[in-house]
């Protein structure tokens, strides 16, 4: 799975969210698919809740998942 490539697609021209990108592909297998979307949403808002931030964050972390969905 490409996370650079798809934090580029997102906008991102440093790839910095390219980790937040693998952060929702890795919340879709084991062991991780224990934990709540909600939960990691939440960790995710914490670490930086600036509005731009977050909402950057919460479009690569879907992202990801969405990344997982496509596989599976």
């Amino acid at each position: 799975m490409d996370v650079l490539k798809r934090a580029l697609e997102l906008g991102d021209p440093t790839g910095r969210m390219a980790n937040v990108v693998m952060l929702g592909l890795l919340s879709t297998t084991a062991p991780f698919d224990v934990f709540p979307v909600e939960l990691w949403l939440e960790a995710l808002r914490l670490v930086n809740p600036r509005r731009a931030i977050w909402s950057a964050n919460y479009a690569a972390f879907n992202a990801g998942r969405d990344m997982a969905s496509r596989v599976g």
